[in-house]
């Protein structure tokens, strides 16, 4: 599995498209697509996001999700970048992110941090 960490809008569609050699129906978009079986997940906040309104155990299912999805691409987009919400909520929220990606982190091959569309290499 391969994590890319990225802030909002630094085109890290474009640096995977061309790292990776790969193309945008690839790319599988919670809201957008059935076919879970595309190589690049772009929208892991929005799945962890779903996980923590459910209540489920984020460490578990951070582990499962790994071994499910252990050939794919997965994009994180940082939220906040230290940046501490005042809503309750989204700072347990922001932890619950924290927990789960600190996992998959342990657990994945590579990752790569995006920034203006270029990668850099932090693990494999």
């Amino acid at each position: 599995m391969t994590l890319i960490i990225s802030g909002k809008f630094q085109h890290e569609l474009d640096f995977i498209f061309n790292k990776f050699n790969l193309q945008k129906k690839d790319v599988y978009v919670v809201s957008n697509n059935k076919n879970t079986n595309l190589k690049i997940i772009y929208t892991m906040n929005d799945i962890v996001e779903k996980w923590y309104e459910n209540g489920v155990d984020a460490e578990k299912y951070a582990n499962d999700f790994c071994k499910k999805n252990n050939d794919k691409i997965i994009v994180i987009i940082q939220r906040g970048c230290g940046i501490v919400p005042i809503d309750e909520k989204l700072r347990k929220l922001r932890d619950y992110e924290g927990r789960v990606y600190t996992k998959m982190a342990e657990n994945a091959d590579e990752i790569y941090s995006v920034m203006c569309g270029i990668g850099i290499k932090i693990k494999g």
